[in-house]
């Protein structure tokens, strides 16, 4: 949402959908574009890459697709408000200041909520809860292969240790960086 004084609320709301991943995974990116046959990959900055979807049309592919392959993870409740905004915008209520503030009170809970601006344009928004998220286990193995390629990593340390002779360990490193919300 950005400020805009041709709308009748002073307000542009355009949902997007973006992938953002390291730039030598660009082809991964591009191939999901194909797949779904939705969106623009292009370079963001020198080290990464993004997948967005920002078309009203072809966020609905998205939608189609996150509704019938269902995330796992608190990630679940992020799409539930975002497919909630976006039936919100295909009505067109994000036109009218009633729908407007439904957005803005969905948004609230959305990733990283409200920015500054929109906190001090709306400041008597009560937030709509985040839906409920209760973890049901992995449904097939294969899924930890792609949770694995967008947030983990494999990591080689040397580190200075006094326990050995050398002076030095080497340690193997995997790990999984996630919100401790999806602990």
């Amino acid at each position: 949402m950005y400020r805009d004084d041709n709308s009748n609320t002073g307000w542009r709301v355009t949902p997007n959908f973006s992938i953002h991943i390291h730039i030598k995974d660009i082809a991964l990116l591009e191939s999901i574009r194909d797949t779904l046959s939705v969106g623009k990959v292009r370079k963001n900055s020198s080290s990464t890459a993004v997948f967005r979807v920002d078309n009203i049309q072809e966020i609905q592919v998205i939608v189609d697709h996150f509704t019938r392959y269902p995330l796992i993870g608190f990630k679940v409740s992020d799409f539930l408000l975002f497919k909630q905004c976006y039936d919100l915008i295909k009505q067109k209520q994000h036109l009218t200041p009633e729908g407007l503030e439904k957005i803005v009170a969905l948004k609230y809970n959305l990733n990283k909520g409200l920015s500054d601006v929109l906190c001090e344009a709306f400041p008597n928004i009560v937030a709509v809860p985040r839906p409920h998220y209760k973890f049901k286990g992995i449904p097939n193995p294969y899924w930890i292969s792609g949770f694995v390629a967008g947030d983990s990593t494999f990591f080689v340390s040397i580190e200075k240790s006094s326990e050995n002779k050398l002076g030095h360990r080497v340690r193997l490193i995997f790990g999984t960086c996630l919100h401790i919300r999806d602990r």
